[in-house]
């Protein structure tokens, strides 16, 4: 008898509890998910075509001119002059996952020493990154902390990737996210979190390194030499075509930081600087890499504007601002903030450099305008008399630096949950 009173009374708490639990919304049972998400900046993704075994970009040391050329294919890099993909495998390239064909890679990746990484394969995530990813992977070696290496394609519109981001995170069910972004990563996120206020909701906390929020001069200097940001001998000329590339020229707010006085402005023309608008006036009709064969403007200047818009509320908060945000960035070397073009030609001699970034990224682009002594901006100062070049804080180096790796594992252990409004 008492056996049988039990298993009624089990009977009737299991239907109590299938009975609160249909009755629940999915928003109310849902379980929460929290990951980190690693993200490299412009050319730190792996582009392979599954489909077509083509290799696009190896995403490595970009000056070992032998590992890049290895099954490398450029014209899978191409873009036309109205910034779309020029033929069918620069269509059909995509950012290497761990659901790519690895079957067919056949580029020396020792398929052992692939480390998981949820929707990308570590094993293959650009040095640039890798190290940082690592010793984010050993800190949460004995938890259940998910951290991934999002690569994505880099030669689209961070508008777009923004959207891909989304759909990645919505699909895996995370609900609470932490970012730790490397240049231009820090731009596809500032992306994603204008698209809605879920998404700023999901996000809690943001580390960024070196992300040129404002713009960088730096990639003009690209569009008129061809060289690669971070790489000294390696010239292509696919990149002048690719929307991300426009998307990173230096915005309005740039004008107004620190780093210039009154007056002054990150472009010079014949002795004379020029505004915002006037500047994406000269370069839409005065630069080859500007205009189109016919002599008209490439159509990713069109939305350049509203896209710098887009990552600043009504009230000119910069979207980051909106969640817990460290802004990391090497400070120390030579980095150019205004460019100068003399007769119509691009001129190196009248470039204004300053000490003053890691040589790519302005101080005050990479640290959102904010003041040095800002609580949530950590400077990371070039200093040559460290050993085993420790002390190099130069852009493409600085995601595996020691010290920025240290001050990335110190906020992630020691942040707090920022109150969401």
């Amino acid at each position: 008898m008492k056996s049988l009173l039990i298993l009624i009374v089990s009977i009737i708490v299991v239907s109590m509890c299938a009975t609160l639990f249909i009755g629940c919304t999915e928003e109310q049972v849902r379980i929460e998910k929290d990951v980190i998400i690693v993200i490299p900046g412009l050319q730190g993704s792996v582009l392979y075509d599954a489909e077509h075994d083509v290799l696009g970009w190896a995403a490595e040391d970009l000056d070992d001119i032998a590992a890049m050329e290895k099954g490398f294919r450029y014209e899978a890099m191409n873009f036309t002059e109205d910034g779309e993909p020029a033929n069918i495998y620069s269509a059909t390239l995509k950012p290497i996952t761990f659901d790519t064909d690895i079957e067919k890679w056949k580029y020396g990746v020792n398929l052992e020493n692939f480390a998981r990484a949820a929707g990308s394969l570590l094993g293959l995530t650009p040095t640039v990154v890798k190290g940082l990813a690592q010793s984010i992977e050993s800190a949460y070696e004995n938890t259940n902390q998910e951290v991934i290496v999002y690569q994505y394609d880099w030669r689209r519109s961070n508008v777009v990737e923004a959207e891909k981001l989304e759909k990645f995170i919505n699909d895996n069910g995370y609900t609470d996210v932490k970012f730790v972004v490397h240049s231009m990563g820090g731009i596809l996120v500032s992306q994603y979190l204008a698209r809605s206020a879920e998404n700023i909701n999901k996000c809690s906390l943001l580390i960024s390194l070196g992300t040129p929020y404002f713009g960088s001069i730096e990639l003009t200097k690209y569009m008129e030499t061809l060289k690669l940001p971070g790489s000294e001998v390696l010239t292509v000329e696919f990149g002048i075509n690719y929307p991300s590339a426009f998307e990173l020229l230096p915005s309005a707010v740039f004008n107004s930081t620190s780093h210039f006085t009154e007056g002054q402005t990150s472009l010079i023309v014949d002795g004379a600087y020029k505004s915002y608008e006037d500047a994406m006036i000269y370069y839409s009709t005065n630069t080859s890499w500007g205009l189109k064969e016919d002599g008209t403007p490439k159509p990713m200047f069109n939305a350049l504007t509203e896209f710098h818009n887009s990552m600043f509320t009504e009230d000119g908060k910069h979207i980051t601002s909106l969640v817990n945000t460290y802004y990391l960035q090497g400070s120390g070397r030579d980095t150019t903030v205004s460019i100068n073009y003399t007769d119509g030609k691009y001129d190196a001699n009248g470039n204004k450099v300053q000490p003053l970034g890691d040589g790519i990224v302005p101080l005050y682009s990479g640290i959102c305008g904010l003041s040095e002594d800002a609580e949530n901006v950590i400077i990371i100062m070039d200093d040559p008399t460290l050993p085993n070049n420790e002390g190099y804080v130069g852009h493409m180096g600085f995601p595996s630096q020691p010290r920025t790796i240290e001050a990335v594992l110190r906020i992630l252990a020691t942040v707090e949950e920022p109150n969401k409004a």
